[in-house]
């Protein structure tokens, strides 16, 4: 666990700010300067294929944090995002922006993928309504992404409220990344054909049964909010649906060495998080400002560098599709 000397510490504007209120929360940092726990972060990430739980933000961060997703929530008209808007947040929201780079997390980040190159691919929401049937099919990460070699990949999940196995938390198959990328059946995990609750894009699962791979050990990734867990992109894990009477909100961000290129048809964008690009297969994405306000052209220019983003991205993920060329929904 990291100590809370790491954590970043967030601070509130005045009401007079005239931007969106997404741009009210912002956070500056208190510098991780102990890299004592890299070394070891790195073997039981390629060991075992994840990291169960990190501290990011302290209770009081993580509420700060929860507020400002709320107000942005209340701008959408509903109850939690969807479709593109649940994706690349990082680019139009600034608290969200502040969170990517937090020095915890990017620290953390460099110390199992080895290194200080790191591009954020993408980011997105995971939001599980109270008593949903919602879940996630066992997967991996880097199916149909076209990010090779996708073992230099991680996904870090931060939890932004509690997610523990009621509400419908991750449970990961300890050193399933091992086995390499497997084919994913598409359609529904729990009945023949299209499966309503499975909340992946595509449906899809890895029917795991008659593998070896599927004795591997469960592991029941809880966190409070504030917490993160990583976990490879190779790595086999789902989610169960959320039985308590909260939401189960999570930000998941997915960061990849700059070493990792794009083997889809359509050339995507990336944001560089630390250190500097390696190769020329990816455009830059703007960034938003950090330690200050961002302008409304900020803002703005955000908006527009997440469509065009989202273009990309979804004409690579869902290029093998038939019947899925948008997130959250279907032909």
């Amino acid at each position: 666990m990291l100590s809370s000397a790491e954590r970043f510490i967030p601070s509130r504007h005045g009401s007079k700010d005239k931007l969106q209120s997404q741009n009210s929360h912002r956070f500056t940092y208190k510098m991780r300067t102990d890299r004592d726990n890299d070394d070891k972060f790195y073997k039981l990430f390629q060991t075992n294929g994840y990291i169960a739980s990190i501290d990011v933000l302290s209770p009081s961060e993580a509420i700060a944090l929860r507020l400002a997703y709320d107000q942005w929530v209340n701008t959408l008209g509903r109850s939690h995002p969807i479709g593109d808007e649940r994706f690349k947040p990082h680019l139009i929201l600034p608290f969200i922006n502040d969170v990517v780079r937090n020095e915890v997390i990017v620290s953390t980040v460099q110390a199992v993928l080895g290194t200080k190159d790191v591009l954020l691919w993408s980011s997105d929401f995971n939001v599980k309504e109270p008593n949903s049937g919602g879940y996630f099919s066992t997967h991996q990460d880097s199916t149909y992404t076209g990010l090779e070699p996708a073992n230099h990949g991680v996904t870090v999940w931060l939890a932004i409220s509690d997610a523990d196995e009621r509400s419908g938390c991750m449970t990961f198959i300890e050193g399933s990344h091992k086995f390499g990328q497997l084919p994913h059946v598409e359609g529904g995990e729990v009945t023949a054909g299209e499966d309503k609750d499975n909340m992946l894009s595509r449906k899809q699962y890895v029917d795991i049964g008659h593998i070896e791979i599927g004795k591997g050990r469960r592991v029941i990734a809880a966190l409070r909010a504030g917490q993160a867990s990583l976990h490879h992109f190779h790595l086999l894990h789902k989610s169960g649906a959320n039985n308590s009477s909260q939401q189960r909100i999570g930000l998941a961000l997915r960061y990849i060495a700059a070493t990792v290129q794009q083997t889809g048809k359509v050339r995507e964008a990336v944001t560089l998080i630390s250190g500097k690009m390696i190769h020329d297969g990816f455009d830059l994405e703007p960034s938003l400002p950090v330690g200050r306000r961002a302008s409304d052209f900020e803002i703005e220019r955000g908006k527009a560098a997440h469509r065009d983003s989202m273009t990309r991205e979804k004409g690579n993920y869902f290029e093998s599709s038939s019947v899925v060329r948008e997130y959250d929904k279907r032909l």
